[in-house]
């Protein structure tokens, strides 16, 4: 599917794209960075990934705790049936309850279906602020209560929400020639993303919010840090 890499087009009134199933996800990142949009997924591999195999994969992302699985950010698709049968389910109307819902038959069932061949796709705009914390903890207990406070004290913020162990982290760092992020290892880590369309600049409520959390879930963490600028959270 590498040669289908086309982005077809964007539509600004419903903030869709429109790609063929071999655009690769970061490509469309970029062309959707450059007006003002994100794409809803993000992961790793975005640099290679095709976008028609995380439809077929279902894929989630760091992203999913904000804008859920590609189920409900997929609008429309075609997609070529075993028998040579197109099945042209594109549109780029959201609000859409005629008939039956075939798109989501082909999400995630891995090519077993049919072919994903192009695909719409709704797109929040790109947040104007992002803050970053990590936070050292003893237990994984200590993750999945920071994690299920963040959920509610964070609710309209949180972009991301993930954890590392002490071996994940080493290599992390050593890989990308870092310095450690603490003086010291600690068993796990919960690094929070938060993001909005608030300017930091006029509204730092953002990062008020995030350090005021910090500090609620103080009980379960050895230490943070919140890094200073997108350099320092590189």
């Amino acid at each position: 599917m590498s040669n289908m890499n086309k982005i077809i087009g964007f539509d600004e009134s419903y903030g869709i794209i429109t790609a063929q199933s071999g655009a690769i996800l970061l490509d469309m990142q970029n062309h959707l960075g450059a007006i003002g949009y994100s794409m809803p997924l993000d992961l790793g591999a975005k640099g290679s990934c095709q976008i028609g195999g995380n439809l077929s994969t279902n894929a989630g992302g760091i992203h999913f705790i904000k804008h859920n699985s590609l189920h409900a950010n997929c609008i429309g698709l075609k997609a070529v049936l075993a028998s040579g049968e197109i099945l042209d389910n594109i549109t780029t109307l959201r609000k859409d309850n005629t008939g039956y819902d075939l798109k989501h038959l082909f999400i995630g069932a891995e090519g077993t279906l049919g072919v994903i061949t192009e695909c719409a796709i709704l797109c929040p705009p790109q947040p104007k602020s992002k803050q970053l914390a990590i936070l050292a903890c003893e237990s994984f207990e200590d993750v999945v209560e920071i994690l299920k406070k963040a959920k509610i004290q964070l609710s309209d913020i949180l972009q991301a929400c993930e954890f590392m162990d002490a071996d994940s982290m080493n290599v992390t760092v050593d890989q990308m020639k870092k310095d450690k992020v603490f003086d010291q290892s600690y068993p796990f880590y919960s690094i929070i993303e938060v993001a909005s369309n608030n300017d930091p600049e006029v509204v730092p409520e953002d990062s008020e919010r995030l350090l005021e959390f910090i500090e609620q879930v103080s009980e379960h963490i050895h230490d943070g840090i919140v890094p200073q600028g997108e350099s320092q959270a590189q």
